[in-house]
């Protein structure tokens, strides 16, 4: 009896065997035919996203060095509306922001999540897809650096601009009055009353104004921003401090 057990038991046990050998095969054969599946969604998704990323990098860096140079004309101009405009800066990073946004964000998360998916079912393998994959989220980091900084830099190119703008405006305006002030006759009493009561006034908006624009000046520099040298000792601060007039109780304000 013992015996026939045994032989029961012995054709039995091969049979489990065969099937968990079979189960393990079927397995195994389920995930080649995922990681394949997954292989080729990556290639697909890699070769739609690369052209995009790469061409992105590209325009952010030349928008990086034009909003410089945009910058530098400040800096050129003797009037107010000569100086640059920032609008075409601003449309290029605005839509820069829209395609990642709109285009391909989403296909990089998928992306992010495909190449992890892949190397759980490969996990002592690194196909040559997986390698692409890698380089492609590393120019994806990038880009979205590239972004941050181009976004600062423009938000602060128009700070910059905004300084300028009414830099000028000043010295404008601080000329013009000198020049409606030394055209009065010799020979006559100079402003009537009521005139000086109203320069007076208009002086005293203006030492307000230049108080702004003198800490708008001031967060510029503190900023560190690549034109702080100027800001603060080329010359529109200092000039600003000669051109305008001192406070009551001082000498001339003209």
């Amino acid at each position: 009896q013992a015996e026939d057990g045994k032989e029961a038991s012995g054709p039995l046990g091969e049979l489990q065997e065969a099937v968990e050998v079979l189960n393990s095969a079927v397995k195994e054969r389920e995930r080649v035919v995922e990681a394949a599946v997954e292989t080729e969604s990556l290639e697909r998704l890699v070769a739609e996203v690369s052209p995009c990323l790469e061409a992105l990098c590209c325009e952010a860096k030349a928008l990086a060095r034009d909003t410089a140079q945009a910058e530098s004309g400040f800096t050129t101009v003797k009037s107010e509306k000569d100086l640059p405009g920032l609008q075409g800066l601003q449309s290029r990073q605005r839509e820069m922001e829209r395609v990642v946004s709109e285009s391909l964000q989403g296909k990089l998360e998928e992306l992010e999540q495909k190449a992890s998916r892949l190397q759980e079912l490969s996990p002592t393998h690194l196909c040559p897809i997986g390698r692409e994959v890698q380089h492609t989220l590393r120019v994806w980091a990038e880009l979205r650096e590239l972004l941050q900084e181009t976004r600062a830099h423009v938000q602060q190119a128009g700070r910059l601009r905004h300084f300028f703008k009414d830099y000028l405006a000043m010295i404008s305006w601080t000329e013009d009055t000198r020049a409606q002030i030394f055209s009065e006759s010799p020979s006559s009493h100079g402003l009537l009353e009521p005139q000086c009561e109203e320069l007076e006034k208009k002086i005293e908006g203006k030492l307000k104004e230049f108080e702004k624009l003198a800490a708008a000046g001031q967060q510029l520099v503190a900023e560190e921003h690549d034109l702080s040298a100027m800001v603060s000792g080329g010359q529109p601060l200092s000039i600003l401090q000669k051109s305008c007039w001192s406070r009551p109780g001082g000498e001339s304000r003209l």
